[in-house]
């Protein structure tokens, strides 16, 4: 794809904006194609104006001024319709970098999407813009992508730039915890609440957006399927047709609670899964009926399990449901290991709640696996997410390859410095979660069985979302320009 380039530094925030020479909205060169139209203003109604940020922890006279620090609305632009967003040099950005402006994407992303492309006239001064927003609980806090600086053109016209969901991303503190110390960021897998535009300090002009779509460029690959005779069963872990399999299932969370008095909840709607066994009307045999509302703070189901060397994937049989109009359900899977396998690994009961509270399970959970819980035990945990089908019957097979570490400490604190893979003969327990998004409701999983199993392919044929293969090549900077703390990153 031929492109110009151009910089520009305003405030403290470099940018780069890239003028694509391609036809808008079709193929973007050999490797880059559109994946999805997130935002079509030439569809959406003229409205009236509105503030584009109200921040909650302004003042109330602040809030009473919103409107003349930025306004977003939907207006006529020349035979179309375009977002109107204008930034006033009365933008009250204290210690603020950014703010958020605009929701323009969805709160789950496929694996292929690999970068935000806006078509944008600037009518007035300049904005600096990026897009991004909060990750999930055990991730990387918020994540922005590096911001571009939006200039308008000599003649006129409207313009193209692309923002990449890998490269140059920002992270902050501000909810950090097992991620803080990670090598590396990620937005794409680890996405929670819409994906946001953002206007930067610096920013005082007007644009004009009048559509923003999702790339595929290569980085992020579909998730891969494979022929049901292609995959070798290594080893059952658990087969709920009979009800025994419940022995090894648990319930866990990484949110602490005070021990010394009643049995509580962090908060009240977040609630321990509901786990029973299962027998559905539909003659399938018994299941693993989870019933389970997706939490801010992380919570799973998970299932003790012994290694199986040989495997490279895990095959799980279930239907996930939820009621809300939703065509597809964020499931976010966990893997926890251990440097040795056996009885000895992992000092369950450590992390058990008091005897008191271990008979209550709409209030406790089995474990508390906190950050500061377990620390300075030898253990790592993974995450993956999958997207299902709302009510659908499946065989989900998860590659170990497409896992990522997400926290390491003890003799495992190097599987998250160096994001080393899994050894599948390490693992020691299983688990799933309904996202965040899902919060409306419970979703309820029935899960059948699950595998080790062997699947044909290795390394990048085995893997989704996109991943840093090689950690010495990734360079996080410190940042001075958020109120949180935070670090950039660059290379790959």
């Amino acid at each position: 794809m031929s492109q110009g380039v151009t910089w520009a530094r305003a405030a403290g925030v470099v940018g780069m904006v890239l003028f694509a020479s391609v036809a808008w909205g079709g193929e973007a060169g050999d490797s880059t194609s559109v994946a999805t139209v997130l935002r079509d203003y030439q569809r959406e109604q003229p409205g009236d104006a509105r503030p584009a940020v109200v921040q909650w922890n302004w003042t109330d006279e602040q809030k009473e001024q919103a409107a003349s620090y930025g306004i977003t609305q939907v207006v006529e632009a020349g035979e179309g319709r375009a977002l109107k967003l204008t930034v006033t040099d009365q933008m009250p950005w204290g210690q603020r970098e950014s703010y958020r402006v605009m929701p323009v994407g969805p709160t789950l992303l496929p694996p292929t999407a690999d970068a935000v492309r806006l078509r944008y006239l600037v009518t007035e001064g300049r904005v600096i813009l990026s897009c991004g927003g909060p990750t999930i609980y055990f991730g990387h806090s918020d994540v922005q992508t590096q911001p571009v600086t939006l200039t308008a053109d000599a003649a006129g016209r409207w313009q193209t730039v692309e923002l990449s969901l890998h490269d140059g991303l920002m992270r902050n503190f501000r909810r950090a915890g097992f991620g803080r110390e990670s090598p590396v960021i990620y937005y794409t897998r680890w996405i929670q609440e819409p994906l946001y535009l953002h206007a930067h300090r610096g920013s005082v002009g007007t644009v004009l957006i009048d559509r923003v779509e999702l790339l595929h460029t290569g980085r992020g690959q579909p998730y891969p399927t494979f022929d049901a005779d292609a995959v070798q069963v290594i080893a059952s872990i658990a087969d709920f047709a009979l009800s025994d399999a419940m022995g090894g299932v648990f319930t866990a969370t990484h949110k602490g609670v005070d021990f010394s008095g009643e049995p509580q909840l962090a908060r009240p709607t977040w609630t321990p899964p509901k786990l029973s066994h299962h027998v559905p009307d539909d003659g399938r045999g018994g299941a693993l009926h989870i019933e389970h509302r997706g939490q801010e703070e992380v919570a799973f189901t998970g299932i003790k399990v012994a290694g199986a060397a040989e495997a490279n994937a895990i095959a799980i049989d279930l239907r996930a449901t939820h009621p809300a109009d939703l065509d597809e359900l964020s499931v976010d899977l966990i893997a926890y290991t251990a440097p040795q396998a056996g009885d000895d690994a992992f000092a369950w009961e450590q992390f058990a709640p008091p005897e008191a509270w271990r008979d209550q399970p709409e209030s406790s959970f089995d474990y508390y696996l906190t950050q500061e819980a377990t620390r300075d035990v030898s253990h790592a945990f993974y995450h993956a997410r999958r997207a299902l089908a709302n009510g659908e019957q499946t065989r989900v097979i998860v590659p170990l390859a497409d896992f990522v570490c997400v926290y390491g400490a003890g003799d495992m604190a190097g599987a998250m410095q160096r994001q080393r893979p899994i050894n599948p003969s390490q693992v020691i327990a299983v688990g799933l979660l309904p996202s965040w998004r899902q919060r409306s409701a419970p979703a309820v999983f029935e899960i059948s069985r699950i595998d080790w199993v062997r699947v044909p392919g290795e390394g990048a044929s085995l893997r989704s979302f996109f991943q840093v293969t090689d950690v010495d090549a990734v360079k996080l900077t410190p940042r001075d320009d958020t109120t949180y703390g935070g670090v950039r990153q660059t290379g790959h």
